[in-house]
């Protein structure tokens, strides 16, 4: 996909696929968009304005630069934005405004974390119209007090971000990463490039597939997470409570067997995602199984198949990952 659009350039939805088609002739809408979001949360690709364009590649050198990553525990940051939306003929799913960025360290590295743990912007609205579509009276307030020009909350976010190796989002791949990449454009900033892509929500049903809901409040009550539901919708709340239950997936994973590990950290390698959880729990982000440790695995797993418990004596994912979306791997 990235390839394709290096080739051919930036395309709408409907260039893309005519584009594609005569590359896998019969390949339908469905797919190319199923497509497109995967190359989306590898970070090979992105949508702006309803244009999908490659990510920029760096050049063989700084490839080999890139691929020694800075030793030490791994270092993300996890991001929430509050935006206006208002219906719009040009964009299907409505034009949106960033109004608020919130956003927190997340790191096994706490001295990176404590020497600045959080981050929070206005962004100024381009009119009144725009800002009647705030939500709350309490953001309208706070909103009025602190909103500057976008470019300069833009600027103050991409400079506390530091060295970071990930940036986290819950429901990311399809909201918050495309919507703070259009912000950037319109304020004539670039993309925050050079990060890695993690959806909390991927791991959130990657480690509870069985859950009834996925919204941030439900998964965060199941991981065990205090929420007050009042209080969801202000960016830097959420983001808070989106690194909560990140730490509550890690360590989840943390209680799986030895064996159950590898096998989940073989099929995600290369993984940010995993990469952060492994980091988080000081577990080696990789592992290697062989098709006879995976038999036993899934053999001793179905063998408990049928006997109900909640969700709190899970201890290792066994056969309910069947039930989990998309792939294993993840972003």
């Amino acid at each position: 996909m990235a390839e394709l659009l290096r080739d051919r350039g930036a395309m709408d939805s409907d260039a893309l696929l005519r584009a594609a088609r005569e590359l896998w002739p019969g390949v339908s809408r469905q797919r190319l968009a199923q497509l497109v979001r995967h190359a989306e949360g590898l970070g090979a690709v992105r949508t702006l304005d309803g244009v999908v364009e490659a990510c920029a590649v760096a050049d063989d050198a700084d490839a080999a630069e890139g691929d020694q990553r800075r030793p030490g525990a791994f270092r993300a940051v996890v991001l929430d934005v509050e935006a206006a939306v208002r219906a719009s003929a040009q964009h299907p799913g409505g034009e949106r405004r960033i109004y608020q960025l919130g956003a927190v360290r997340l790191s096994a590295d706490t001295g990176w974390v404590d020497e600045a743990p959080e981050f929070e912007g206005w962004l100024q609205l381009p009119d009144q119209e725009w800002e009647a579509l705030i939500r709350g009276a309490e953001a309208v307030t706070q909103f009025r007090q602190d909103a500057r020009a976008p470019e300069d909350v833009l600027g103050d976010f991409r400079e506390w971000l530091g060295d970071v190796d990930a940036l986290v989002a819950f429901n990311g791949t399809v909201a918050d990463f495309r919507w703070l990449d259009a912000e950037c454009s319109r304020a004539g900033l670039p993309a925050v490039d050079g990060v890695l892509p993690v959806d909390a929500l991927y791991l959130a049903q990657a480690v509870w597939p069985w859950l009834d809901s996925y919204r941030l409040g439900d998964v965060a009550v199941s991981a065990g997470a205090a929420v007050q539901d009042g209080r969801l919708h202000d960016a830097l709340v959420d983001a808070r409570v989106t690194a909560l239950v990140v730490r509550a997936a890690a360590r989840e994973t943390a209680g799986w067997s030895d064996p159950w590990w590898r096998l989940v950290a073989s099929v995600g390698a290369g993984s940010a995602a995993w990469a952060l959880v492994a980091s988080l729990t000081d577990r080696k982000p990789g592992g290697t199984v062989d098709d006879e440790s995976v038999a036993e695995l899934l053999a001793e797993a179905l063998r408990g198949v049928g006997r109900a418990r909640p969700l709190a004596s899970w201890g290792e994912p066994g056969p309910r990952c069947s039930h989990a979306s998309g792939s294993t791997a993840g972003p």
